[in-house]
């Protein structure tokens, strides 16, 4: 066993007796600073967490989305500075003030064997329907500076 073995596997063993039963396409852990509660090393917590992720995806044969909080006012991309290394994606999500208004922002960093679009999109978290993405950041900012002229 790797050094984290025992407790990496304890813990997809627990993930699939949830699952049993059930055709898993996507697994999301939310967020995994939870799961690195208490680590102090930053070799310990990237370790830990690919060991899941790659016993996720053999075990499941599933997609594994990882979610991260990020300090408030930071420029990181995550909390510890090397999730977007362990995954094939990463999605930013933000908030823009403007007009005095604050639009949920949602753009793809980076997506492993895929052209991404690049852009800025805003988006809305509805009752039925989830998260829609709406109109590109740039066009809102366009529509409302023009329409203020």
């Amino acid at each position: 066993l790797r050094r984290f073995g025992k407790e990496s596997k304890a813990f997809v063993n627990a993930l699939a007796r949830i699952a049993r039963g059930r055709n898993i396409s996507r697994i999301v852990l939310d967020p995994i600073s939870a799961l690195a509660a208490g680590a102090k090393d930053e070799l310990v917590i990237r370790e830990y967490l690919r060991e899941i992720v790659n016993m996720i995806e053999e075990r499941f044969g599933a997609t594994t989305m990882l979610t991260c909080d990020i300090p408030t006012g930071s420029n990181r991309l995550s909390r510890f500075g090397f999730e977007e290394f362990l995954s094939s994606g990463v999605i930013v999500l933000g908030v823009v003030r403007f007009y005095g208004k604050l639009l949920k922002t949602i753009y793809v960093r980076k997506m492993r064997w895929s052209k991404a679009d690049s852009s800025i999109y805003t988006f809305e978290i509805r009752p039925v329907e989830g998260v829609v993405i709406l109109e590109p950041l740039s066009e809102q900012m366009d529509q409302k500076m023009i329409s203020g002229l």
